[in-house]
């Protein structure tokens, strides 16, 4: 109360305690009850307005006593209000009213704040219930669930329409619902929180998604009263997970076939070695051709390679250009990692060889190197030298030869075909396109 209302109020209830004292005269002894009606004055004045209330009061009552009963000129002058003792007492009676009042004042202002702090609670849980993407539930202390306060009909598409355990047995996935009634039972009878995670109806999308659920018991004492829930939705991130657990399986099993190509390499090319720098040489170009198709694959992805960017970086590694002594040919194909993989060093093996013995260790010498797609949609890359030294058959296969001609057929299940001719060596590499390597030839042809 502001204190010139305070001010106004004292003033008008000391006017009705003195018209009180005068409606008490004819009936009690006005020598008692001189004071006595102004005690709650001064009460109230502590109570509105502190103690400066307090003591304003006492100064009005004095004022009002003065002039209304003690002047001997008025007619309600009573002899005994001149009693000095009765003063005294009125006096200290006022200092315990107003400590009274103080206190009242105290403990109505306490709870005032508490239920202003109550009520902004209360407001700020509704903000963050409306705010937070999620069902609001509670539950009977025996499980009997209610109706959500809210997000129900919003995830599941479903009116709840007071159907209880049924509304749930419905939104929750068949393969869900027992386990997870199995535990909320679990955790009812020993008064745990329930936290899970299970399939539930979402209307948006016209799927399951997976949801996580929390139940926590809320206590009087050691008594379960209720049970508080709440659904929160995680299907982002379970299908995040899902994922991560693909590309942990697909990085391993690639992890483990880079590993056995590389130790393959690497057995073969000790095999052929006459010394330590040799093996270092050999061994490093060919680790150099496994890492040139494994970088096409990383910048498509994985999804594969274009066979263009592959003979590129495989003679750009020669320091050779298409055009030159080296002429290429044939339409836009897309190949499957697999086939990038081994393709590319079947290729570097090839060029290693024509730059050491073949058509491209003597000037003149030439290679066309043509890919094509035949009617049956088989594909057919073909590697043909001339103009080099004259050809002579090996008389044993190093890993050239083997890469070339078992290992890139091992790995992609397709046929390669050798033929050591005078004029120079013709290799041939026949296999089926799969459907998006087949439809990329296709286009560009």
């Amino acid at each position: 109360m502001r204190t010139a209302e305070a001010a106004a109020a004292i003033a008008a209830a000391s006017g009705v305690a003195t018209l009180l004292r005068v409606l008490l005269e004819p009936i009690l002894d006005a020598g008692q009850i001189i004071y006595s009606t102004y005690l709650p004055v001064v009460f109230l004045g502590a109570l509105w307005a502190g103690w400066r209330g307090g003591a304003f009061a006492y100064a009005v009552a004095h004022l009002c006593v003065w002039v209304f009963l003690v002047h001997p000129d008025l007619p309600l002058h009573a002899p005994a209000t001149n009693d000095v003792t009765r003063g005294a007492i009125f006096g200290l009676l006022c200092v315990m009213m107003t400590g009274i009042g103080l206190r009242m004042r105290l403990l109505i202002a306490d709870a005032d704040a508490r239920e202003r702090e109550l009520s902004r609670a209360q407001a700020r849980q509704r903000l963050l219930i409306e705010a937070v993407s999620a069902i609001i539930f509670r539950a009977g202390p025996n499980g009997e669930p209610h109706e959500p306060e809210r997000g129900w009909t919003e995830f599941t598409g479903r009116p709840w329409v007071n159907a209880g355990e049924l509304a749930w047995n419905r939104a929750i996935h068949p393969e869900d619902w027992k386990p997870s009634r199995q535990e909320w039972e679990r955790c009812r009878e020993l008064g745990q929180p329930l936290r899970t995670e299970l399939r539930l109806w979402n209307g948006t999308r016209a799927d399951w998604s997976w949801v996580n659920v929390t139940l926590v018991p809320v206590r009087d004492g050691e008594q379960v009263i209720e049970w508080l829930g709440v659904v929160r939705d995680v299907h982002i991130r379970r299908e995040a997970q899902r994922v991560q657990e693909l590309l942990l399986g697909e990085l391993d099993h690639r992890v483990k076939n880079l590993i056995l190509v590389i130790q393959a390499i690497a057995r073969q090319t000790v095999r052929g070695a006459r010394d330590l720098p040799g093996f270092e040489e050999v061994f490093n170009h060919r680790l150099d051709a496994l890492a040139a198709a494994h970088g096409l694959l990383t910048r498509e992805r994985w999804n594969g390679a274009r066979l263009g960017d592959l003979v590129k970086r495989v003679l750009m590694s020669f320091d050779l250009d298409e055009g030159g002594a080296v002429r290429t040919d044939g339409p836009d194909v897309f190949l499957q990692p697999s086939t990038t993989v081994a393709l590319s060093l079947a290729l570097h093996e090839l060029a290693t060889n024509a730059s050491k013995y073949g058509a491209l260790s003597a000037g003149g010498g030439t290679v066309e190197l043509t890919w094509r797609t035949d009617p049956s949609g088989r594909f057919r890359l073909t590697w043909i030298e001339s103009g080099g030294p004259r050809v002579k058959p090996p008389t044993r296969k190093g890993f050239g030869t083997f890469l070339i001609e078992e290992a890139l057929a091992t790995e992609t299940g397709r046929r390669v075909q050798l033929d050591y001719a005078p004029e120079g060596l013709r290799c041939e590499m026949c296999f089926d396109l799969g459907p998006a390597e087949a439809d990329l030839a296709e286009a560009a042809a």
